[in-house]
């Protein structure tokens, strides 16, 4: 059978878990969404280094399609180490690439901890869990995750000299004296290699995290624009940095750039929800072979039926593959489930969740009768599947 009523979670419980229905409720209705003016490790962070560009292309030769498709997630962190910025790029065989910021103060399921703004996921699991973070509410996995500071955005523009960036809003700050001092003016600016991290994450007195987001948008406009005269041909995208670059340097002129569909959430802190209306699309376009109007993202709910802390994170990277988003983490009433339930509500459920219980490797399907609305599926963790999952089979 199903368990009872929940109880404690080992899992680090979220401060925002009161507020899911809300959230819900106020992103359904509003819809409102920004656009922006206009797979190194496949499990962990690369550090960018310069290359070899190559045999460059010639002035007004076609340019040839990538070699493979790639995704990737890029980092971007300040001088103190803090991860300000998050950037998704799809580059496809063929096609327009995309590339998609993501405010880094948008609350998303993060797997084991609940709902906190991406900011938080490093400061909680680090960097492999900001990655699942972002897996999860995009259901797609990323070839490569780089982490950008400061010294690797230099390596990056190193050798293409002052990069000039069409700021489009002036950056001031207020001195001791009260005085308001402009940092960067409106309009074009010449930036040193080693000045590009700083104007990358620099905000405005008056401005918010998306007008931030624009100027970052902006800056890798620039940067792809410079490296596109040096570009050479991009053999792995999917696995090497600089061959992602190039890949998408000698396509800057048709990279699509947009901002994560949010909404403002009010009150006193620049907090944002996700568009869920606006999902199925953009992860058409992030990875087509999805087709995610024919196969909607499966709404998952983990309950940990074994007691052991932690496990939410583990579960979360199998599910992913299988088109999967993990929404709610909680405890079942009891430990000792032995064997892990796929739990399904109605009968056209009944292929996500063989789709679920495909991606587990193990476990048996139930069907309860009285429904849930805010999931499709619920995992009931046995210990089959923690037996699985330390065996590495997983």
């Amino acid at each position: 059978g199903i368990p009872g009523p929940l109880v404690a979670v080992p899992d680090p419980p979220s401060k925002w878990g009161l507020i899911i229905p809300l959230i819900i409720l106020v992103v359904s209705l509003s819809g409102l969404g920004y656009l922006a003016l206009s797979r190194s490790s496949a499990r962990g962070i690369a550090s960018p280094l310069a290359g070899d560009p190559g045999a460059t292309a010639t002035v007004g030769e076609p340019v040839p399609p990538a070699a493979t498709a790639a995704t990737a997630l890029f980092v971007l962190s300040d001088a103190d180490g803090a991860q300000v910025g998050f950037t998704v790029v799809s580059l496809p065989v063929e096609g327009d690439p995309l590339v998609v910021f993501i405010p880094g103060h948008t609350l998303m399921e993060v797997p084991g901890f609940g709902l906190e703004p991406l900011t938080a996921a490093s400061d909680l699991g680090g960097p492999d869990l900001t990655r699942l973070a972002v897996e999860n509410l995009l259901t797609i996995r990323f070839d490569q995750v780089v982490e950008f500071d400061p010294n690797t955005l230099a390596n990056i523009v190193g050798g293409l000299g002052p990069v000039t960036v069409d700021n489009p809003g002036r950056v001031d700050r207020r001195s001791e004296s009260d005085r308001v001092q402009v940092i960067y003016p409106t309009g074009p600016v010449t930036l040193a290699p080693g000045d590009l991290a700083r104007f990358m994450v620099s905000r405005g007195l008056n401005e918010t995290e998306l007008d931030g987001i624009v100027r970052r948008q902006e800056a890798w406009k620039a940067v792809l624009a410079a490296r596109s005269t040096v570009a050479g041909r991009a053999a792995d995208p999917a696995a090497n940095l600089d061959d992602l670059l190039d890949a998408l340097a000698l396509r800057a002129g048709d990279i699509e750039y947009r901002i994560l569909d949010v909404t403002s959430l009010g009150g006193d802190s620049e907090i944002y929800g996700v568009d869920r209306s606006a999902l199925p699309g953009l992860i058409d376009r992030l990875a087509p072979e999805r087709m995610v109007k024919e196969k909607p993202r499966i709404r998952v709910q983990i309950l940990n039926g074994v007691g052991r802390p932690g496990i939410a994170p583990a579960v979360t990277e199998l599910l992913i593959g299988a088109g999967a988003t993990v929404e709610l983490v909680d405890n079942a009433s009891t430990f000792d489930h032995e064997t892990t339930q796929v739990v399904y509500y109605r009968d056209d459920q009944i292929d996500a969740a063989v789709a679920v219980l495909d991606a587990l490797g193990t476990g048996e399907l139930v069907k309860q009768l009285e429904p849930l609305d805010v999931v499709d599926v619920t995992v009931v963790v046995g210990s089959d599947l923690v037996s699985r999952l330390e065996s590495g089979s997983g």
